[in-house]
């Protein structure tokens, strides 16, 4: 069987789902990439589930899904949205991979300012948004997984080599957008900072979803039109 040239490796968030990227995946196929999207190890179930999962479980799931994905493709591209971003430069550190690609990726997060904004902004729309949000608060021992994943992340930034994109959005209420600022300035490859200013953190969700997906398209075509190698 012929092998794509280049492939997408696409990560969720924490706590989250593959329906957050849901809307990426479907514009990749439209461009003619496969995709692979792994489920995170305790996610897309129960509290009680997602209690019992280390951080280490989350990198093995998606180490199984890079493996598959490999087996199809000469190239992998790795697109991590939110807590997906770290788990993709965690890959980074075990495979050479073609592209990174970070997507609202936490360093700083808890953007308090701009929920204060969101609400003068909408006051009842937002406040329904976050009284919603806290009813479903991930489960403490996950929460101090994903402080400890954030932690060992940091400090392997200088190890990445590839070629990269990172993209923020500015009124992003959870990641703080100079997280974006602070991943540009620490990862050691060759690199692009995009800033789209709505979209909120679950971008893909949003009408700015549209626009990144398209601009990941132009990205990854001209990565395959230039026949790119990992190093």
């Amino acid at each position: 069987m012929m092998k794509h040239n280049i492939g997408c490796l696409l990560i969720h968030g924490f706590a989250g789902s593959r329906r957050e990227i849901d809307s990426l995946v479907t514009k990749l196929d439209e461009c003619g990439l496969p995709t692979a999207v792994p489920l995170l190890a305790g996610h897309e179930s129960t509290r009680r589930d997602l209690a019992r999962t280390k951080y280490t479980d989350w990198i093995q799931s998606v180490l199984a899904s890079y493996a598959d994905l490999e087996k199809r493709c000469n190239n992998v591209v790795v697109i991590g949205f939110s807590m997906g971003g770290l788990l993709g430069i965690q890959l980074c550190q075990v495979h050479k991979i073609q592209a990174l690609v970070l997507i609202n990726t936490p360093i700083f997060y808890g953007n308090m300012k701009r929920v204060i904004l969101n609400l003068r902004c909408d006051f009842r729309f937002y406040v329904r948004k976050y009284l919603s949000s806290s009813a479903n608060v991930p489960p403490l021992p996950a929460l101090i997984q994903f402080v400890i994943l954030l932690h060992k992340t940091k400090s392997l930034l200088a190890n990445i080599k590839c070629t990269s994109m990172i993209i923020q959005t500015l009124d992003d209420d959870t990641v703080k957008p100079k997280s974006a600022n602070y991943l540009n300035s620490r990862i050691a490859g060759l690199k692009v900072l995009k800033t789209y200013p709505t979209g909120g953190h679950v971008v893909f969700q949003s009408e700015a979803g549209d626009k990144i997906g398209a601009e990941l398209c132009r990205f990854l075509q001209e990565l395959e039109r230039q026949n790119y190698k990992p190093h």
